[in-house]
C-alpha cells in the first residue's frame, strides 16, 4: 500500500486518500480492503500508513516544491476510442491497449512520460506518441503539425487519421490532415489474423520482430521506409516509415508491435529525439523523477520481493533516512527510496 501511494506521488499526485478506514462487515464492499481489518485491530496496512504518515511529515514540504518533468508524452484520445468502437466494432483495436503497451515500455526504461489529450500544449516535449489516432479534428491536426514543424518527433500508429470529429471518413488520403507530414498514403486497413515478421536494415533490433493485430497498407510518397513485412502476401511492403517535416519528423508504424519489437522501436525513437532514460535498473525496479527550483528528486520503487540495486550518477541524499548515496544503491523488497540531488 505504501509503495503504491508513493508511486502516485512520484507520478505527480499532490495528495493521497485511503479508502476505507475499516473493512465493511456486511454489504457490497464486505470483502474490500480497509486500513483496519474487520476486527478493528491494527495490522500491516495500518503500520504502513503510520510509517508513511511520519515520512510525509518530515519530507512532504520538500516533495511539494517539485513537479514531474518529462520530455516524452503519450496522447490518449477518447474520441478515437469511441470512433473505432462505433466504426469497426473491434475491441482489439482499442487505442488504450497501444497506449498502455508504449507507456509500460517507457516506464521500464525509466523514461518520464506524461499522458495528455491530443489538443494540449506540446512545445515542452521532444517525443510524442499518438497511438491509433483514428479520429482527428482541426485543432488536433494543427497542434501535431506545429509540434513537428518546430522540431518534435511524432510517432503515429495504425489506424490513424481515418475520420473527423463527426465520425465522417476523410475524402483525402489517410492519415487525413497528417498525410503530407507523414509523407505517405494509406489505402487500406485490415486485421492480421496471424503475426508477420518484419525486415529492417534501418533498425537492426527490429529484424525478425513480429507485427500483429492490424496492418495499414502504406504507400510512401516522400517518406523513407524503415521496415517491411518479411512474409505473406505483404512481403516487401512497407510497415514503418519516417519523414522529415519542418524541423521535425513523423514516424508511422503501420501495424502493432509488442515485446522486443516495441522495445526496439521505442529505443530507436528515443535516440532520434535525443531522449535519455534516468538510469538503468533491473526488471521490477523503477525510477521516477520530480523537479523543483533547487533540486530534483528520484523515487526508486522496488515492485519485486527481492532486494535490488542500481548505479547512481553523482552523489545523492536519501531524504527518508539521511544517508548519502554514491555509486550502487540497494532498495529493499516492496520498498521505496527518495533521493535528492542539487540542480
Amino acid at each position: 500500500m505504501r509503495l503504491w501511494a508513493y508511486m502516485a506521488i512520484a507520478h505527480g499526485a499532490c495528495g493521497v486518500n485511503f479508502f476505507r478506514w475499516r473493512c465493511c462487515r456486511w454489504g457490497a464492499e464486505q470483502h474490500r480492503d480497509g486500513i483496519l481489518p474487520h476486527d478493528g485491530q491494527p495490522a500491516r496496512r495500518y503500520d504502513e500508513l503510520v510509517q508513511m504518515g511520519a515520512e510525509i511529515a518530515r519530507v512532504g514540504e520538500r516533495i511539494d516544491r517539485t513537479r514531474p518533468q518529462s520530455e516524452v508524452a503519450i496522447l490518449m484520445s477518447y474520441e478515437a476510442r469511441w470512433a473505432i468502437e462505433a466504426g469497426t466494432g473491434n475491441r482489439e483495436w482499442d487505442p488504450a491497449e497501444e497506449v498502455i503497451a508504449i507507456h509500460n515500455t517507457l516506464r521500464d526504461q525509466n523514461v518520464p512520460t506524461d499522458a495528455l489529450d491530443p489538443r494540449e500544449e506540446l512545445s515542452s516535449y521532444r517525443l510524442v506518441f499518438a497511438p491509433r489516432l483514428f479520429c482527428i479534428d482541426g485543432q488536433i491536426a494543427e497542434n501535431l503539425l506545429t509540434f513537428v514543424k518546430n522540431g518534435g518527433t511524432l510517432c503515429l500508429t495504425a489506424p490513424s487519421g481515418v475520420v473527423d470529429e463527426y465520425n465522417v471518413s476523410f475524402d483525402t488520403p489517410r492519415p487525413g490532415p497528417l498525410a503530407e507530414a507523414a509523407g505517405i498514403r494509406v489505402s487500406d486497413l485490415s486485421p492480421l489474423n496471424e503475426p508477420l515478421r518484419l525486415h529492417s536494415n534501418a533498425i537492426p533490433d527490429l529484424q525478425g520482430a513480429e507485427a500483429s493485430v492490424l496492418s495499414d497498407e502504406l504507400h510512401p510518397s516522400t517518406a523513407k521506409v524503415l521496415a517491411t513485412y518479411a512474409g505473406g502476401w505483404r512481403e516487401g511492403l512497407p510497415a514503418i516509415t519516417t519523414h522529415r517535416y519542418g524541423k521535425g519528423q513523423v514516424i508511422y508504424v503501420g501495424t502493432s508491435l509488442r515485446g522486443d519489437g516495441l522495445i526496439a522501436m521505442v529505443t530507436y525513437l528515443r535516440a532520434e529525439a535525443h531522449v535519455s532514460g534516468l538510469c538503468e535498473t533491473p526488471a521490477g525496479l523503477r525510477v521516477y523523477q520530480r523537479v523543483g527550483p533547487d533540486e530534483h528528486l528520484w523515487f526508486a520503487l522496488n515492485h519485486t520481493e527481492e532486494e535490488l540495486s542500481f548505479t547512481l550518477p553523482d552523489i545523492w541524499l536519501d531524504i527518508l533516512n539521511g544517508e548519502t548515496c554514491t555509486n550502487e544503491i540497494w532498495v529493499a523488497p516492496l520498498d521505496v527510496r527518495i533521493l535528492a540531488s542539487d540542480l
